[in-house]
C-alpha cells in the first residue's frame, strides 16, 4: 500500500509540474502576442493568437490574459464583438490585479460599447473607469489612449465642453511624451470641439495650429 501510495503521489507531483510548465509557456506566448500589439503588428499577433491551443484547461490568471488581449485584437482588426467574454478579464483583475490590465479592460468594454454597440452613456462610464485606474500609472500611451477615446466620444455626442477638456488632457500627454502626433490630433479634436460651441475664432485658431505642430503630411 504504501509503495502504490508513492507511485499515485509521484504521478501526481509529475502531472503538476508538466501543468506549471504549459501554463509559463501559454504566459510567454501571451506575452509575445501583447508585444507584437504594442508594436502595432496587429495582423501578426491575431496569426499567433489562432496557434494557441485551447484556453480551457489554462488558469484565470491566462485565461483573463487571452481574453484581454482577444477582444484588443479583434476591436483593432475591426471585426465583430458579439459577447461580453471581456467581462471575465475585468472580473480578473478586479479582484487580483494588476492595474495596467484592468484599465486596459474597461477600455476595450467602454469603446465597444461606445463605437460597436450604440450605449455611450454606459462606456463612457466604463472609459472613466479606465481613466481613473490608469491615472497613477507610468503609461502614458494608455492614458492618453483613455482621454482621446473620452474626448472622441464627447465630440459625437455634442457634449462640446467636456471634449474640450479631454483634449487638453491629450495634448498635455502629448507635450509630456513629446508627440507631436498626439499634439496635432488634439488640437484637431479642440477645433472640432470650438466648431461646436459656434466659436469661429477659437475654431479657426485651433485649426491654424496644428500645422506648425506637425505637417500635414505626416498626420495620418
Amino acid at each position: 500500500m504504501k509503495y502504490r501510495g508513492k507511485i499515485i503521489f509521484s504521478l501526481v507531483l509529475g502531472i503538476a509540474v508538466l501543468m506549471c510548465g504549459c501554463q509559463g509557456r501559454t504566459q510567454s506566448r501571451l506575452e509575445q502576442i501583447d508585444s507584437l500589439l504594442g508594436r502595432d503588428k496587429v495582423g501578426a499577433a491575431y496569426m499567433y493568437l489562432g496557434t494557441l491551443p485551447s484556453m480551457e484547461t489554462e488558469s484565470k490568471e491566462n485565461m483573463a490574459y487571452y481574453t484581454l488581449l482577444k477582444t484588443e485584437i479583434l476591436y483593432r482588426m475591426d471585426r465583430a464583438i458579439t459577447n461580453d467574454s471581456i467581462d471575465y478579464s475585468i472580473f480578473y483583475y478586479e479582484h487580483n490585479g494588476p492595474s495596467y490590465k484592468l484599465a486596459q479592460a474597461y477600455y476595450y468594454k467602454g469603446v465597444i460599447l461606445c463605437f460597436n454597440r450604440n450605449n455611450s452613456k454606459a462606456g463612457i462610464t466604463l472609459l472613466k473607469k479606465a481613466e481613473d485606474t490608469a491615472r497613477n500609472l507610468s503609461d502614458l500611451a494608455l492614458l492618453h489612449k483613455i482621454c482621446e477615446s473620452i474626448c472622441y466620444v464627447n465630440l459625437v455626442n455634442k457634449n462640446y465642453a467636456t471634449a474640450l477638456v479631454y483634449a487638453k488632457r491629450a495634448r498635455d500627454l502629448g507635450y509630456k511624451a513629446g508627440n507631436k502626433k498626439w499634439i496635432a490630433y488634439s488640437l484637431t479634436y479642440t477645433a472640432n470641439a470650438y466648431s461646436g460651441l459656434a466659436d469661429t475664432d477659437s475654431n479657426l485658431k485651433y485649426l491654424l495650429e496644428e500645422p506648425s505642430v506637425l505637417p500635414l503630411s505626416q498626420q495620418r
